[in-house]
């Protein structure tokens, strides 16, 4: 199960990729992802603690697959044991100007437990609630 999002932001690439990965103030201005801890280094094991609007909060591990300044992260993150529900967390910022970027937010789901119902559901609310709180923070 994939859920894509994306959303125009009006800042530079520098800005927005600065706020993604400054995972200790995440509590601060991210309504979705309320906490990342662990280091910006791929292979880097991250303490993750996700809470959508409607939904019950959840915390895993996850592991940093790839870091690309400024273009893109992504970690992957399992509940419990590989196999029962792996989530690949992925964003990607593509400039479009000097000041504006185009931001696809993606979650990628695999495992025994990824059809659960309303699971595709909470996750594009969060994704798109985050996307909204990156927009207005990068715009401030």
């Amino acid at each position: 199960m994939d859920v894509d999002t994306e959303i125009i932001i009006n800042s530079s690439k520098e800005r927005v990729w600065k706020i993604l990965t400054d995972f200790r103030l995440y509590r601060d201005w991210n309504p979705f992802v309320r906490e990342v801890k662990g280091k910006l280094s791929i292979g880097e094991k991250l303490k993750v603690y996700v809470k959508p609007e409607n939904g019950r909060g959840i915390r895993f591990t996850a592991t940093l697959t790839k870091v690309e300044k400024n273009k893109e992260l992504r970690w992957v993150g399992r509940l419990f044991f590989p196999g029962l529900l792996d989530g690949e967390h992925i964003f990607i910022i593509k400039p479009m100007g000097k000041n504006k970027i185009h931001f696809i937010h993606s979650e990628r789901f695999g495992g025994l437990l990824s059809f659960l119902g309303g699971l595709n559901k909470l996750t594009r609310e969060g994704l798109e609630v985050m996307n909204v709180a990156l927009k207005s923070r990068a715009e401030e």
